[in-house]
């Protein structure tokens, strides 16, 4: 069992950049264990326009191509970059992405193969994309060697299960971070569930007056009883970065302040789910919290739109937000209006970081609502006049992911909202509208099945933001789909949990399908709030977005 847990430890080298033509002729290239690049031409300068750049990433028999996809930057309207899990421009599409993509992601291909083709049209350039690649671990590593093929997924598993140690110890404690990419991993990631019992430390050290960032690439875990630690330190004792359990969408980094960061893995004797991977590097020393001696204000006077909404998110929203603050935010709309606002996600200190909603302009108007913690619902407050008041006061301890939160006209009798379970939508080119989840900002029912099918006009595209979504993680889920049936190869993307996130979809016809399916009962007895979205119809010259993520 050694030999597989040593897969996480090997480093991988740099090799040269590669670049296509871009004439629109697919560039076959032979992945190795060597870590290689290929970016956009003239990259980090601006590319050019009326580019159609074809790769296709080949691994060896029996591999796999895992590729990590660096942040990037294109023209938001027109530019895209396409990643499909196959050979060729009839594969599956499994990224695609434009503007401004501020995290890494992470691909790894279902079999030998990934096709990646990068448009730009006859205006605006950026500075275009990098993406790093190598072979992955395909299952012709595996010890197992020809009867493995004889077995399914679910069997494998569960044969592995049987034979593992009682109980397992794994990770390193000499790994040194450098300058290039180094991985670590949960046992048998990328290949099959991790084992039961296992307990896993890796402890990894910058050198001098450097610092370690790690990057939680994905992680699946069980949501109850196993979990992922990041300390920032030598041992188990040292101050707490993250707490990971459930499912991730999107890579988060973590930057040690001490110069080490100990990576903790465990997990029980129940369920197994596959895992998680994370690249480590060295960076430069910083300040890895925002210095405040006084107490710092922040905020700002806020006009309601007409329609639509406003989005606002606090200082260092989803990192984590500065100590002592004392922030005000002040809503106005016009007399005849009444002003609702919305929290998509909150995570702050649950004794000492406080949020408040007061009706009216002054410190004084009257607490309409006061929260803190995690809700696993949307709080939502509706004014009685034409001004809306929001604070947040942190403390000088223990300061959590920070919170968003929207804001909009509100007419009883006259909400621009489908709350029903399931409908047939219309997108406007003119008008931003909305649906939710039965019972918003209240809690959804148990054993619910919801379709929403939107329909944009002839020529035009549907845009689809998901607002803000929370689940019960694994058992209730939020699927998009392309066209007007929920069929599971045009499936877009699956949301489940909570997220900080917003997501954007935008379909390649003039139709998208949205699934709410929650189970006959919450294992964990949560409750929670489920989701929101908007949708409109636009007029796109380009095809096909799938799931981009919103940081802002």
């Amino acid at each position: 069992m050694t030999h597989y847990l040593l897969i996480a430890a090997i480093v991988a080298i740099y090799a040269g950049e590669v670049h296509s033509q871009c004439n629109g002729s697919p560039e076959l290239i032979t992945v190795s264990r060597n870590v290689q690049t290929l970016s956009s031409p003239n990259y980090p300068s601006n590319y050019g326009n009326n580019l159609n750049c074809i790769w296709i990433l080949q691994a060896p028999s029996g591999g796999q191509v895992e590729a990590l996809i660096l942040p990037a930057i294109t023209e938001e309207c027109c530019d895209y970059t396409l990643i499909r899990d196959g050979p060729s421009a009839a594969s599956s599409i499994v990224v695609n992405w434009r503007g401004n993509a501020s995290r890494s992601l992470n691909v790894i291909s279902t079999f030998g193969a990934l096709y990646i083709q990068f448009f730009s049209d006859e205006t605006v350039t950026a500075k275009g994309f990098r993406i790093q690649y190598r072979q992955g671990w395909g299952y012709s590593s595996f010890l197992f060697h020809s009867w493995v093929a004889c077995l399914n997924r679910g069997s494998l598993n569960n044969l592995l299960k049987k034979f593992a140690p009682r109980h397992l110890k794994c990770g390193d404690d000499t790994l040194v971070a450098r300058s290039e990419p180094q991985y670590i991993a949960s046992p048998l990631f990328g290949l099959f569930n991790y084992f039961s019992n296992s307990y896993c430390v890796w402890i990894l050290r910058a050198p001098t007056n450097m610092q370690v960032q790690l990057t939680l690439i994905f992680w699946e875990i069980e949501s109850c009883c196993d979990n992922l630690l990041v300390l920032d330190g030598t041992t188990d004792k040292s101050p707490l970065l993250t707490y990971r359990r459930g499912r991730s969408l999107a890579p988060v980094n973590y930057t040690s302040s001490s110069g080490v960061l100990y990576v903790r893995f465990r997990s029980d004797s129940s369920y197994n789910f596959r895992g998680f991977n994370a690249s480590f590097i060295s960076v430069p020393s910083v300040p890895t919290t925002i210095p405040v001696t006084e107490f710092e204000e922040c905020g700002e006077n806020l006009q309601v739109p007409p329609t639509g909404h406003g989005f606002v998110v606090s200082p260092g929203y989803n990192q984590q937000h500065p100590s002592n603050l004392m922030c005000v935010w002040l809503l106005t709309t016009s007399s005849e209006n009444r002003i609702r606002v919305w929290f998509g996600y909150i995570s702050t200190e649950t004794c000492c970081d406080w949020i408040k909603v007061r009706d009216g302009a002054n410190a004084n108007s009257p607490k309409i609502g006061v929260i803190s913690g995690s809700p696993q619902f949307f709080p939502s407050y509706v004014s009685s006049g034409s001004i809306l008041r929001i604070e947040f006061d942190s403390d000088e301890v223990a300061n959590g992911k920070g919170f968003n939160f929207y804001y909009e006209n509100y007419k009883p009798g006259n909400d621009a909202q489908t709350s029903t379970c399931g409908a047939k939508l219309t997108a406007d080119v003119n008008r931003l509208q909305y649906f939710s989840t039965p019972n918003w900002p209240g809690t959804y029912d148990n054993d619910t099945l919801c379709i929403w099918v939107i329909t944009a006009g002839f020529g035009q595209t549907v845009r689809l933001i998901i607002l803000g979504a929370i689940t019960e993680v694994f058992s209730d889920e939020i699927k998009v789909y392309e066209g007007d049936q929920p069929i599971e190869e045009n499936r877009y993307a699956t949301l489940t949990g909570k997220h900080a996130e917003r997501y954007s979809f935008t379909s390649s016809g003039n139709q998208l399908t949205v699934v709410f399916d929650t189970d006959e009962n919450h294992r964990n007895r949560l409750q929670a709030g489920g989701f929101r979205a908007s949708y409109q119809a636009v007029f796109d010259k380009t095809s096909g977005l799938l799931g981009s993520l919103l940081s802002r």
